[in-house]
């Protein structure tokens, strides 16, 4: 796996798009230290300006990691959290050479064993009803931007496969895997295979609401998503407003962190006005873990290459 140099403009687009992750991630250590200068160890007597710069050193990490590996959320999480541990354990450790080696070489075992299991455990907090909206403007006639945004039967686009509708009105999709595939085995498998149908279909707005199969073959509800257009100066507003029942708490968190939702608008508005998108989705999927890995193992990197 090579890591390639995206160009400036896809920097500041990764750089905002992931604004959430980077600020709450470099907070964490910065919050840990001051707590620890507080409460436990206040023989620290940490200057305030050096909370400053361990807030700074540890954005800069997570957004050299955000920039590089953009779809690697968890992975990024992961960077944030044995950022705060290793704050943790700093006057522990002490500063010597030999506590810098344990340091890395915790933080390598943390890449390689911790974002698949923080997956899962965020998967296991507690569900509740989610909503979100999201916003954006295309130059494109409302009745043009009615057919592309939300999903429709037979409708292709970028990540977005669409079958034909049976008698009932129910259409299967496919959430195709975008961008060029990495290396990791946990992530780069086929996106969810999910059926749609079409509750409300006005001039101004769509109502769709999202299946799942049961093993028996029944249908039950998964989402909601109901798509307004409005006409503008510049073209037309498209809002997406996003209900899903029963959701875990941990993994609407995660993608709240990606501007996940955001994400899917832009990239299907660049597809509509024919753009070169900056999406996430439709970025390469590697991650760091995978290149530390191919570095350790080459082997394991040819394999799946």
């Amino acid at each position: 796996m090579s890591v390639t140099l995206p160009e400036i403009d896809e920097v500041g687009y990764r750089l905002w798009r992931l604004r959430r992750l980077i600020i709450v991630g470099a907070s964490m250590p910065a919050l840990i230290w001051l707590v620890i200068g507080l409460v436990f160890w206040p023989f620290t007597d940490t200057p305030p300006d050096g909370y400053i710069v361990l807030w700074v050193f540890s954005a800069a990490v997570l957004s050299t990691q955000a920039v590089f590996f953009p779809n690697a959320t968890e992975e990024t999480l992961t960077l944030a959290t044995a950022l705060a541990v290793m704050t943790l354990l700093e006057p522990l450790l002490g500063f010597s050479l030999l506590a810098r080696f344990a340091e890395l070489g915790a933080m390598v075992a943390a890449l390689i064993w911790l974002p698949p299991r923080m997956v899962d455990l965020l998967a296991r907090t507690p569900a509740r009803t989610m909503r979100s909206t999201s916003v954006l403007v295309t130059e494109v006639s409302a009745e043009k931007a009615r057919k592309h945004f939300p999903p429709r039967p037979g409708q292709e686009f970028s990540y977005r496969l669409c079958g034909v509708a049976d008698s009932a009105g129910i259409f299967p999709i496919t959430l195709a895997p975008a961008g060029p595939v990495g290396l990791d085995p946990d992530r780069d498998r086929a996106g969810p295979h999910v059926w749609a149908r079409i509750a409300r279909d006005d001039p101004a707005e769509q109502d769709t609401e999202f299946l799942t199969r049961t093993p028996a073959g029944q249908v039950e509800p998964a989402a909601s998503f109901r798509h307004t257009f409005d006409l503008t100066a510049k073209g037309c507003k498209v809002s997406e407003h996003e209900t899903v029942p029963d959701f875990p708490v941990g993994l609407w968190g995660l993608l709240w962190l990606a501007d996940y939702p955001q994400d899917g608008l832009v990239a299907a508005r660049d597809g509509l006005e024919g753009r070169t998108t900056m999406s996430l989705r439709m970025a390469h999927r590697d991650t760091l873990k995978a290149l530390v890995l191919g570095l350790v193992r080459p082997d394991w990197a040819a394999n799946r290459g």
